[in-house]
């Protein structure tokens, strides 16, 4: 059976709960009895998946048949934490790094545009001090992301857009600590540390290709920041040529505001019309032309010194995790599930390997389920040679590890040159099982299930990549593949691409 619409079967079956009906009921065929049973079976599988996954699945989910990501994606935020897989730092990195960084000033702020999924490193964090407070590099103590326009830290040190928290970067650094952060399909448009100093975010800092410093750099990107203080109180001065050049200091930042120094009208469309002097306590009524001379930091202020040395992270992309873009590999559950047992997607394993956008090898490796199964038509199990069912129909569990099964047994070429819709990526290989039994004669009737995956919905078979197979991968019997793979749920739920079984 293909697929079963609850419509008039359902309607027929409502019939017979009552005494009688308005007309003749013609009898009930079997195959309406099938697919009846068969839509119960459906029903009580996807509730039992819904259970299983938290009833927690992604509008987009296409179950792999949309294709998945070229790129390692484990982690699927700036939370997840990947010591592994990037490159680590030596000393002679860090050394040329530094010196190298050490000659430059400002320069323009640039990210590269193809910057998607990456690691952050530490590189080096400096011992210098700031100011006439003395500020030391060690109170750069967090870094933060911009992934929404505007991107940036605004003048009195406040985030604009949206920034994203990269954890394990919260605390000072020595130079041989090294901390490396997975972050994924999030493009970065600006960086930004926090300053426990003044309490505020900074994000002045320069961008340094690795192929500046070195051959041997060519594949890194570095982010170097200057250290700045900002006081927790700003004032600008104003002078007042009505008072002979007189100054007052008006609480807040506006020189530079909108690229040019500010005047008394500027304080008065922002609805200041009169200042009160902190420091000599008199209030004076703004005029038009006032304007405004420089900034008043009083003893607090460490502005930067354009060496970018104080701290550096290094940028790389992440690993290539080798998702073949063309072949694929199928497993199923066999509608079996229920929320008393785990989903283990052993019950069929093959892979479909496309020779053309309209044929393709399908290669057998384990068949998990006791149920008669058949991919494109074939008995799965007669095709591995376990042939003979026991007395209750039901088959030997092969290369799946449990009790009843037969292990080892080398993979089994189902079709050399199977007729199918290379785009499909395998979801137009019919999968179906006999969920048939025994009628009130005794007699054994079949009643094949086709196991289907629509986007968004409960799936009962899964497109993965080809390793999963030959790698020998899948689950063995009962043991539940959330628990074997922990990225599954991540992927089920909100991250469709996600390479999970890596």
């Amino acid at each position: 059976m293909k697929k079963y619409l609850m419509t008039g079967i359902a309607a027929l079956a409502m019939c017979f709960g009552f005494t009688s009906c308005s007309h003749e009921i013609e009898p009930v065929s079997q195959e309406d009895l099938n697919q009846l049973e068969a839509q119960k079976i459906v029903n009580n599988y996807n509730q039992a998946f819904l259970k299983y996954v938290g009833g927690n699945i992604a509008a987009n989910q296409t179950w792999g048949f949309g294709g998945y990501s070229a790129t390692r994606t484990r982690a699927i935020d700036a939370n997840g934490n990947m010591w592994e897989d990037c490159p680590s730092v030596g000393a002679t990195e860090r050394n040329d790094v530094f010196t190298y960084v050490n000659t430059l000033s400002a320069r323009p702020k640039q990210i590269p545009s193809d910057l998607s999924d990456y690691y952050v490193t530490h590189i080096y964090q400096g011992t210098d001090t700031h100011g006439s407070s003395n500020y030391p590099n060690s109170n750069m103590n967090q870094l933060e992301f911009a992934k929404t326009s505007p991107a940036r830290i605004s003048w009195d040190g406040k985030q604009e857009g949206e920034w994203f928290h990269i954890y394990d970067f919260n605390a000072a650094i020595s130079t041989d600590y090294e901390g490396n952060m997975l972050v994924v399909n999030t493009p970065p448009l600006n960086f930004a540390y926090y300053n426990s100093s003044d309490s505020k975010w900074h994000d002045k800092w320069i961008g340094v290709p690795g192929s500046e410093i070195g051959e041997d750099y060519k594949d890194y990107y570095y982010i170097c920041f200057d250290f700045e203080a900002m006081p927790n109180e700003i004032y600008t001065i104003f002078e007042m040529p009505e008072a002979n050049g007189a100054k007052v200091n008006v609480e807040g930042r506006f020189v530079g505001e909108n690229g040019a120094n500010a005047t008394g009208a500027d304080l008065k469309a922002k609805g200041i019309t009169t200042v009160t002097d902190k420091f000599n306590g008199q209030t004076y009524t703004v005029k038009d032309n006032w304007k405004a001379v420089q900034i008043f930091n009083e003893h607090y202020y460490a502005p930067g010194n354009d060496n970018y040395t104080d701290w550096i992270i290094r940028l790389v992309k992440a690993k290539s995790e080798d998702v073949d873009p063309d072949n694929v590999c199928i497993i199923a559950e066999d509608l079996s599930a229920d929320d008393a047992t785990d989903f283990d997607f052993n019950d069929v394993v093959f892979t479909v390997e496309y020779k053309t956008a309209t044929t393709a090898k399908v290669t057998l490796y384990a068949a998990g389920g006791t149920l008669p199964l058949k991919v494109a038509g074939t008995e799965v199990h007669r095709a591995f040679g376990y042939g003979d069912p026991d007395e209750n129909g039901l088959y030997k569990m092969i290369n799946t590890g449990a009790k009843a099964n037969v292990n080892g047994v080398a993979p089994v070429v189902l079709f050399e040159s199977l007729t199918v819709d290379k785009s499909k990526r395998g979801n137009d290989i019919e999968i179906l099982v006999d969920k048939g039994k025994k009628n009130d004669q005794g007699v054994y009737v079949p009643n094949w299930i086709e196991l289907t995956a629509t986007g968004g919905e409960p799936a009962a078979k899964l497109c993965v990549g080809t390793d999963y197979a030959t790698g020998n991968k899948w689950c063995a019997e009962r043991e539940s593949i959330k628990d074997k793979y922990p990225e599954f749920s991540k992927w089920v739920a909100n991250n469709p691409t996600l390479v999970w079984w890596k």
